[in-house]
């Protein structure tokens, strides 16, 4: 199973730790009362679904994405000065 560390510390059978860190551990009773603790929990990765991607045809496989939007020049401005 994977875990994720939390807080920096160390133990005989893991080793030193450090926060956030990832690792694989046995599902044994030892992982399960490190989790208890609040030492470790369980890690799991997220599942993204994506659709799939809808077919090119010939005209669009010359055309590029869409283009990005053209800036207005910035104004420039006389620098101020004071009179005397």
């Amino acid at each position: 199973m994977k875990v994720q560390v939390i807080g920096h510390w160390s133990s005989s059978l893991f080793g030193t730790r450090v926060d956030g860190e990832v690792f694989e551990a046995q599902d044994d009773a030892n992982t399960r009362s490190m989790i208890q603790r609040g030492y470790l929990r369980e890690y799991e990765t997220k599942v993204v679904h994506q659709a799939p991607k809808k077919p090119s045809t010939a005209n669009d496989a010359g055309s590029s994405q869409a283009a990005p939007a053209a800036r207005k020049p910035k104004k420039s401005s006389k620098p101020k000065t004071k009179a005397k």
